[in-house]
């Protein structure tokens, strides 16, 4: 059965008010750079896009006030309930949907999907394949599809030098504490991940794996489910515009439709 992270860890739970004051991305760069890749798709504003694992809903927000139909989807409702306040607060409707990336039950509608960093949650080989299924489930002929991943070689590096990772956010006068210390599992390519979270009197421990992924993976998983124009990036930037990160971030049409 896969882990179910959803349930337990703080970050989706408990402490995911303070989501956005722990994890900084560049959300505005980073859609101009998706909305550059579905514009040379042929993929222009006013297309129905799906972000799965919306989380926060950061970049649903962001898509949407640049011209996108965005949905958003996600597994965590206190995440969600975060996303539609931050919705609210932009002055936009956005459908938000709690739901599992794994089994999308919805008709062929979208004429993209983009999914950051949840695929590293999915630990089992079956999953792995299963999510790019779930993805054509939705996507129409020629769609396309945005994800990042973290890099397994890149990421081994990164952890060896700075296993761990540590920020203090000052809010309402309290600090919170978050630190983050991954270990490496090189034989079944996972990191092993101590969460703690610590907020005023409050101290929550929480431990978990990500498996990264290769190109090599990533790639094939794509094509076995009928995506191809596969282009891979170091970043949310043109392959012209040198930034190494630990990241694979992976562009895709959907080419057929693939029987199971």
């Amino acid at each position: 059965m896969p882990i179910d992270y959803v349930a337990g860890r703080p970050f989706y739970g408990e402490y995911a008010w303070a989501y956005d004051l722990i994890i900084s991305r560049n959300h505005r760069q980073e859609c101009a750079f998706i909305e550059q890749v579905l514009t040379g798709l042929g993929i222009g504003r006013d297309a129905a896009i799906l972000d799965a694992g919306c989380g926060t809903g950061s970049y649903c927000v962001e898509l949407t006030q640049r011209g996108f139909r965005v949905t958003g989807i996600d597994r965590s409702s206190q995440l969600l309930m975060f996303a539609r306040k931050k919705a609210a607060a932009a002055g936009l409707e956005i459908p938000f949907v709690d739901g599992d990336i794994l089994s999308l039950e919805v008709d062929r509608q979208y004429d993209a999907v983009m999914c950051r960093g949840v695929l590293n949650d999915l630990v089992e080989e079956r999953d792995r394949i299963q999510v790019f299924r779930s993805f054509t489930a939705i996507l129409r002929l020629g769609g396309a599809l945005i994800l990042d991943v973290r890099d397994w070689e890149k990421t081994v590096k990164t952890k060896k030098a700075k296993p761990l990772f540590h920020k203090e956010v000052d809010v309402d006068g309290d600090i919170l504490e978050f630190t983050s210390k991954s270990k490496l599992d090189l034989t079944n390519r996972f990191l092993r991940v101590h969460e703690k979270h610590k907020y005023r009197d409050d101290i929550s421990l929480y431990d978990f794996i990500m498996k990264c992924w290769t190109k090599e993976e990533l790639v094939r998983n794509m094509n076995a489910a009928g995506f191809g124009d596969i282009e891979l990036f170091d970043s949310y930037t043109p392959k012209s515009v040198p930034n190494k990160t630990d990241r694979i971030v992976a562009t895709g049409v959907l080419m057929a439709f693939i029987s199971a």
